[in-house]
This record gives structure tokens, C-alpha cells and sequence, in this order.
């Protein structure tokens, strides 16, 4: 016996995921960046500090980048874990689809059996169906 297709709800509950993976791609990708811009201007501002003319706003920029690096690293940490709880989510109802299908299949296989028996009984001794 083959298992059910996965339902509509599997579909959108694996389509959530996918997205959700999409995003953690993105906000990988985006403390890659902070991490590029936050090396260029520790540069700049070691550069200034040799020259001896540090200006404030690369100082000032430079906690802000980091702050902001942090943030979205914490928040690409968190997406990871509701991307795995999600995934589980999405086994967990595949799983639980094919063993619905292995129940209810075989009764649906029982009521037709049953059905074509009685109609084969009914028309074997001259029954008719037509109204």
C-alpha cells in the first residue's frame, strides 16, 4: 500500500519552513555585511587613532554597526531554532498523514467492497437501480 499524498496544511507548514530558511539566509548574509563594514571601519578608525585625528562619528558609527551586528546575529540564532522546530513540525505531520492513511484507507476500501457487494446482490436477484 502507498501512502496519501501530503495534504494542503503539510504543503503551506513546508512552504513556511522553506521561507523561513530563505530569511535565515538573508540575515546570515546580512551579519556577513555588518561584519565587512564593521572591519572597514575599525580600519579607518586605527588609521585615524595612528594619524591622531580619531573623529567621533567613526567611533560613533562603529558601536552602532557592532550593536546592530549583534541584534541580527541573535536574531538569525533564534530563526534557526524555530526553522528546526518547524521542520519537526513538518515530520511529525507527515508522519502522522501516512499513518491516518494506512487507517482510513483500508475502510474506504471496506465501505466500497461492501457497496459493490450489495449492488451486485441487489441486481443478481433482479433489483433495479433506476428511478
Amino acid at each position: 500500500m502507498t501512502p496519501a499524498k501530503p495534504k494542503k496544511p503539510l504543503k503551506a507548514l513546508a512552504s513556511v519552513l522553506t521561507q523561513n530558511v530563505e530569511v535565515k539566509h538573508l540575515v546570515d548574509a546580512a551579519v556577513a555585511d555588518l561584519s565587512s563594514v564593521n572591519a572597514g571601519l575599525k580600519q579607518a578608525l586605527e588609521q585615524a587613532i595612528q594619524q591622531a585625528s580619531s573623529p567621533p562619528h567613526v567611533e560613533h558609527a562603529l558601536v552602532i554597526s557592532e550593536t546592530a551586528g549583534g541584534k541580527v546575529q541573535e536574531a538569525a540564532d533564534k530563526l534557526a531554532v524555530v526553522n528546526s522546530a518547524l521542520e519537526d513540525a513538518v515530520n511529525e505531520r507527515h508522519a502522522l498523514e501516512i499513518q491516518l492513511a494506512e487507517v482510513t484507507e483500508p475502510e474506504a476500501l471496506i465501505k466500497s467492497a461492501d457497496s459493490a457487494m450489495y449492488r451486485a446482490k441487489r441486481s443478481r436477484f433482479g433489483f433495479s437501480f433506476a428511478r
